[in-house]
């Protein structure tokens, strides 16, 4: 949970940026920043996001990559057409 202190410390420093979660609905602590892509994030992290966001009823699914997708995505152009 995040205190006084701590929020304070958020308003105060522009690289850091609180993410909470109220009645099942994230809160970004800059709401300038809510269209920019969360890095240093845990797989944990990234999965419960996943899940939470399966939960509403908008006809997708959403998922992490598998690992072999996500090293064909971070190669990029590097790879070999064979």
């Amino acid at each position: 949970m995040m205190t006084a202190t701590h929020l304070k410390d958020v308003e105060n420093n522009p690289f850091i940026i609180a993410i909470t979660v109220e009645k099942g609905k994230y809160n970004v602590s800059k709401p300038e920043y809510n269209l920019l892509p969360v890095v240093a994030i845990s797989w944990y992290g990234a999965k419960a996001y996943c899940d939470w966001l399966g939960n509403k009823d908008d006809g997708y699914k959403y998922r992490l990559p598998t690992a072999d997708e996500y090293e064909k995505a971070a190669k990029g152009c590097l790879l070999s057409k064979e």
